[in-house]
């Protein structure tokens, strides 16, 4: 699930949180969505169907993998967690993907583009460093913030490492594997090259 405007509405039917606007919707994902708090524009709050199991299942895991993590600049930072969901910094420039839309045909200049290879390198240094593989590496979960640096976002896949992976990146990013898949730390490298190319040609890889 990204942090990023869209407008498409997903078609599961929610029953959102009070405190959240209807109005100012920004994103979805296969369980849930994404919008704004009504009384601070500047922050979402990511949320489920409460009666879906797959669903609450997979923010569990999320709100799991940041008490693990902890703090990291490259990192996208949940400001606090409820039953229903997380609540993180909103970004309004969305992913590095929408981004990138934005400016085409043009790229971000040749000294922003190796940086942001720099930070996503370090990123997921630190993620692997925890023992943690994010599992859905791709210019869709990465956000841009507004001081152009990047933010990994959506660890609602990710897993200890050797644990059963049960969502794949998406195709043109994963390395083909077949049965039942465990958590390695390959992977997540193999999506990260996949990620650079993007990042540097400025269109998805193959």
């Amino acid at each position: 699930m990204t942090i990023a405007r869209s407008n498409h509405r997903t078609e599961i039917t929610l029953q959102p949180p009070p405190f959240v606007s209807e109005q100012q919707f920004i994103g979805y994902g296969l369980y849930g969505r994404i919008e704004l708090l009504l009384d601070d524009r500047s922050r979402c709050f990511k949320f489920c169907e409460p009666n879906n199991q797959d669903a609450v299942a997979t923010i569990e895991r999320e709100k799991n993998i940041f008490a693990i993590l902890g703090p990291h600049p490259s990192i996208i930072q949940p400001h606090w967690v409820s039953e229903r969901g997380l609540c993180f910094e909103y970004y309004p420039k969305g992913s590095l993907r929408a981004y990138y839309k934005t400016m085409l045909p043009s790229l971000p200049d040749i000294r922003t583009r190796p940086r942001w290879c720099r930070q996503i390198v370090e990123g997921i240094a630190f993620i692997h460093s925890k023992d943690i593989v994010h599992n859905d590496i791709s210019a869709r979960n990465v956000l841009i913030s507004q001081s152009l640096d990047i933010k990994i976002c959506d660890f609602g896949s990710a897993t200890k490492v050797g644990d059963e992976v049960l969502d794949m990146p998406e195709e043109r990013y994963v390395k083909y594997r077949h049965g039942r898949i465990y958590a390695r730390v390959q992977d997540d490298l193999f999506t990260v090259g996949s990620l650079f190319y993007e990042i540097l040609e400025g269109s998805q890889p193959y």
